[in-house]
């Protein structure tokens, strides 16, 4: 990256808007002023944009002795700074830096952020969309992210489809001593009110969770205490949501079909999985299983679907 251009006054403007450059950092001036107006809009056309709260590296920090500043940023420094956030959890900087980018009308920078954020597999894309959407800032979410995440941050009802066996996932329709009901891939239904579900969001310090609430019994979904003889949990169906059991973490994954969120068990650290043998009416067990999935998207990921 090239030096960045640190002008005194607005006469300074035309030799920055012809110089190839990654940042601009004026002093003293404050972000309202007409000279930043100015400078903002001619900068603009060079796809270096106005960064809000922009914290200055120690190098850029020993010019002046002024207490202010404000900073324009190339693409890619502002892409590698939302990036950042996220990824880091730093959400209220990421949701300030994505206004002003759609602010500044480039929508097409939030579009490839998400994009990257997906590919990279990273979780917190999912507390970025809740804290825009709790911000008021629903348009965002509604035209910059993919559907699987705008259904889960909006709680809509949705279907929970195991992509290779193609099977909603369901509860039984009969209880246990406990009143807990198994949770399975039904071979036929992807329409009833048994497959409904909702993602309902826990924050945990700093991070986010899901409970997963069976619309059709209001039921959430939890792994059992005991192992299978492979060391697999059945998943179940419970009244209560007041265990650790019933925390889910949602990790994003982009596949040549489509995109699909890999679920996993915050307490046992198993993600879900269908059972590849089936019952009499060909439905199969929902398990987490025991051994890490993240090489085999395809095999244990799950897409998300509007339920109607």
């Amino acid at each position: 990256m090239s030096a960045p251009i640190i002008p005194n006054s607005a006469r300074d403007i035309t030799r920055i808007v012809n110089e190839r450059v990654g940042m601009v950092v004026i002093y003293g001036m404050p972000v309202e002023s007409q000279g930043i107006k100015l400078l903002a809009a001619e900068l603009k056309s060079k796809l270096l944009l106005y960064c809000p709260d922009y914290e200055l590296p120690d190098y850029l920090q020993e010019p002046t002795m002024m207490d202010s500043h404000v900073a324009f940023l190339n693409k890619q420094l502002l892409m590698d700074l939302l990036f950042k956030c996220v990824s880091t959890g730093d959400y209220d900087k990421a949701v300030t830096i994505t206004k002003s980018l759609q602010d500044d009308n480039v929508g097409f920078m939030i579009e490839e952020l998400i994009d990257r954020l997906l590919r990279a597999r990273e979780p917190n894309v999912f507390a970025y969309a809740d804290k825009l959407w709790s911000a008021g800032h629903h348009d965002i979410v509604n035209d910059f992210f993919p559907s699987e995440i705008k259904l889960i941050t909006k709680q809509e009802r949705v279907k929970i489809i195991g992509r290779y066996y193609n099977q909603a996932l369901k509860l039984d329709s009969n209880v246990d001593s406990y009143n807990n009901r198994l949770a399975w891939g039904d071979s036929k239904d992807k329409t009833s009110h048994r497959v409904s579900w909702k993602f309902i969001p826990v924050w945990e310090n700093n991070k986010l969770l899901y409970k997963i609430l069976n619309t059709e019994y209001t039921m959430y979904l939890k792994l059992d205490m005991n192992v299978e003889e492979y060391g697999d949990r059945k998943a179940w169906g419970s009244n209560n949501s007041n265990e650790k059991g019933h925390l889910w973490k949602l990790t994003p994954v982009v596949l040549e079909t489509g995109n699909v969120l890999l679920i996993e068990n915050h307490e046992y650290g198993q993600s879900l999985k269908l059972d590849a043998h089936v019952d009499s009416y060909g439905d199969r067990l929902l398990w987490g299983n025991n051994g890490n999935v993240d090489g085999n998207p395809g095999y244990f990921g799950w897409v998300i679907n509007a339920w109607q």
